[in-house]
């Protein structure tokens, strides 16, 4: 695994994972995939960490808007989370977030608590993606 975790951060090399198209995007996605399979989130690197909250909002994203991506995305998909009637049966954000993100085998992969704490920073990461608009 060691090497697969170099070839991702080699891959990147200083790039968002959302800056990567055609084959790279999908080596990408495949090694991160792997990663999250194949070790704890605790152990991830910032870089690691970084890639698996961008990919994942990008999949809750492109299954929310069914790949027609709104100009305000994360304003929308905030909104989307926020006023979700599942927050008034006290659904926790993951439960909520797994209703877009179920079989994306990165997120299927991850524990429940591990899907509570990458649920949290996708609502920072869409948050800042918001304000930096």
């Amino acid at each position: 695994m060691e090497a697969q975790n170099k070839n991702l951060e080699t891959l990147l090399n200083g790039r968002s994972i959302l800056d990567l198209t055609g084959t790279e995007a999908a080596l990408a996605s495949e090694l991160l995939t792997e990663l999250v399979k194949s070790k704890p989130l605790a152990s991830f690197t910032a870089t690691e960490y970084k890639a698996l909250i961008e990919e994942l909002t990008k999949y809750l994203v492109i299954n929310l808007f069914n790949g027609n991506e709104p100009d305000n995305w994360a304003e929308k998909t905030l909104d989307w989370i926020e006023n979700h009637p599942a927050k008034s049966w006290d659904w926790k954000l993951a439960s909520i977030i797994d209703l877009h993100l179920n079989d994306i085998e990165a997120w299927d992969y991850l524990t429940a608590e591990e899907r509570q704490t990458v649920a949290e920073e996708i609502v920072e990461y869409l948050e800042n993606q918001q304000e930096n608009k």
